[in-house]
């Protein structure tokens, strides 16, 4: 029989590299990984207990790193490409990403959203305490591994889902979207061709805009 798991008072989930863990009254325990090879979640035995918890939130807003993960083999260095992600927002960044990514109205286009969008990432990097060496941006690093910002390629940011059921996890993200100065859309190809101000238009505007197109074929 597994031993009884309970949380210390005013837990919380603290990050360290791509898991999440949680203080229990037997010590640190990890609640959630993150492969950032595929940008799976896993949620562990424990971790079912806290996201199964009366009153927890089921959403949460995660940003997306684009990562070069170097480790430190014995005879050499292993590199490959994934995602870290940022967990655990405070309210104020929650905010700021509601402003980009408004569940209703038209989101902000053009200077001003890229300068919101540059703004998120640089408190980001200052809360990951990013540092800058030999050229390139450290976001974590542990015993045997560097986590490298890869800069080629674009920040996400998506909504993650969290639904216990009957001792069964299930995890879901949505609204998963690059951090560029466009809005996009997945579902539509080629959405960061769109001009910003056909996003801004109401329903039927849209489709008035695009009726041209829709009659060409």
């Amino acid at each position: 029989m597994p031993p009884v798991i309970n949380f210390v008072q005013d837990a919380a989930l603290v990050r360290r590299g791509n898991t999440d863990y949680v203080e229990t009254t037997r010590g640190w325990k990890p609640a959630r990984t993150f492969d950032g090879a595929t940008g799976r979640w896993r949620v562990t035995r424990v971790g079912r207990k806290w996201f199964g918890r009366a009153g927890m939130p089921r959403s949460e807003y995660v940003i997306l790193l684009p990562a070069i993960f170097k480790t430190q083999k014995v005879d050499r260095v292993v590199t490959h490409r994934g995602w870290y992600p940022v967990t655990g927002l405070s309210n104020n960044l929650r905010r700021e990403i509601e402003r980009i990514y408004p569940v209703v109205g038209p989101a902000p286009y053009g200077a001003g959203r890229a300068a919101l969008i540059a703004a998120l990432k640089e408190e980001i990097k200052r809360l990951l305490e990013a540092r800058r060496a030999d050229g390139e941006i450290i976001l974590a690093f542990e015993s045997d591994q560097y986590v490298i910002l890869d800069e080629a390629r674009e920040w996400r940011f998506s909504e993650l889902q969290t639904e216990v059921n009957n001792g069964d996890a299930d995890v879901q993200a949505f609204r998963n979207m690059p951090m560029v100065g466009l809005p996009d859309n997945s579902q539509l190809l080629h959405s960061e061709l769109i001009h910003p101000r056909l996003l801004a238009l109401d329903y039927e505007k849209l489709c008035h805009a695009f009726r041209p197109l829709f009659e060409a074929y």
